[in-house]
């Protein structure tokens, strides 16, 4: 299941947690955002039990999307036990995005 944030206190308390997040910057208006979201939605849920999947509008959040130097939509970032990590994806790619969830899962089994 993927999460969308309503707020910035929601997305601190969530990236904060134990598990891996993967976040979704993404934009209403955004055609390949669009197209990538039933996998990502597939993913989350495949994925639920080892990685937190959530959604953020860069319209409604600026400031988080500011924060994360996100510049093009989508952009998938992997924050784990409160920091950002180095697991960043932008665009739209089926593959791609598989493997961040697969990179994301692995996190939880190295530390």
């Amino acid at each position: 299941m993927v999460l969308e944030i309503k707020s910035t206190e929601q997305f601190r308390e969530i990236v904060n947690g134990d598990n891996p997040v993967i976040v979704d910057f993404t934009a209403s208006w955004c055609g390949p955002c669009k197209s990538i979201a039933p996998i990502y939605n597939k993913l989350g849920m495949q994925y639920e039990q080892f990685v937190i999947a959530v959604k953020i509008d860069v319209d409604t959040h600026e400031d988080i999307a500011a924060e994360c130097e996100v510049t093009a939509m989508p952009t998938f970032v992997v924050f784990f036990k409160g920091v950002m990590t180095d697991l960043v994806m932008r665009g739209a790619n089926e593959s791609g995005l598989e493997q961040l969830f697969k990179d994301a899962k692995a996190l939880t089994e190295t530390s």
